[in-house]
């Protein structure tokens, strides 16, 4: 009976000093286009229920732009804890003409966002293809943060923190039938990082694309919203833009890289008393012929 409570609580030292450490997943939503109806929508659900978003900026997306939301009005909302990111969108598949594509593409967007003085984003979401090689590239304009549709063999939901050069946070669309679903589930239980992506707009896929004319997909934003904001409330989940996500991810793993030999420590002495266990009963059938 001793041996096999010992076996039991040896069992139960990993889950016990992950339970111990709380929360260990996040999610983040992150607005493809900066179309006023579009954001407001998004905007009015999550930030009722202290949710941070994220808004992204290309060429044809900055604010101030005819139908996109004002200056005056992104700075608003920056200053209520959302976030930016850059969306950089490429047909090409080459790796090489990618990243001259990139290189170009960001240099463009620092100009335009310094006429506006509006910082640099520190992430970059890829909507098409991706390769860990045009990291590089994103570390000259100080981008840390590539996000990817699981490309270039990375999984959708980030376990590291990526302590040094670029981070890789993957991206699903909030509308992926059961995905979107099982995503916010699978995080919950494995820890880690992604975010759910919303456009609007016949270029945008199904699976991530907005319709602000439809009642349904109006009461969805506000279903999910809801749902999320649930999870938080139970600390299933934490709800992050992708910076802070990073930090929350490197906090998390410090501390289970700092208690861990602790429980490993506890373990070995287990393993030392059940080995004890053991030669007693080895002796005892010995001695009486067992």
């Amino acid at each position: 009976a001793e041996r096999s409570t010992l076996i039991l609580e040896k069992d139960n030292i990993d889950r016990n000093l992950i339970d111990s450490l709380g929360c260990s997943a996040a999610v983040g939503v992150t607005l493809l286009d900066l179309d006023e109806v579009f954001f407001e929508t998004f905007f009015n659900a999550f930030n009722l229920r202290n949710l941070p978003g994220t808004l992204c900026f290309s060429k044809n997306e900055l604010p101030g732009m005819e139908g996109k939301i004002t200056l005056e009005r992104y700075h608003e909302v920056i200053s209520l804890g959302w976030d930016t990111a850059l969306l950089f969108e490429s047909h090409s598949s080459d790796p090489d003409i990618l990243a001259e594509e990139l290189y170009t593409w960001l240099n463009d967007m620092s100009l335009l966002l310094s006429e506006l003085e509006i910082e640099m984003p520190r992430v970059l979401l890829f909507n098409d293809k991706y390769y860990l090689s045009l990291d590089s590239v994103l570390l000259e304009f100080g981008i840390t943060i590539a996000a990817h549709r699981a490309e270039a063999g990375l999984p959708f939901v980030e376990q590291s923190s990526g302590d040094s050069g670029v981070w890789h946070p993957g991206m699903v669309g909030w509308n992926d039938l059961g995905n979107a679903s099982n995503m916010l589930h699978g995080v919950t239980n494995t820890g880690g990082y992604f975010m759910y992506t919303i456009g609007i707009g016949e270029e945008r896929l199904q699976h991530y694309r907005f319709i602000p004319t439809r009642k349904e997909y109006v009461a969805s934003v506000d279903a999910m919203a809801r749902r999320l904001a649930e999870g938080v409330s139970l600390d299933a989940i934490r709800f992050l833009t992708s910076e802070d996500a990073r930090r929350f991810r490197s906090e998390y793993l410090y501390s289970y890289e700092y208690y861990r030999p602790f429980a490993e420590e506890k373990k070995r002495q287990i393993d030392i008393k059940v080995a004890e266990i053991e030669a007693r009963i080895e002796e005892i059938y010995k001695k009486y012929g067992y």
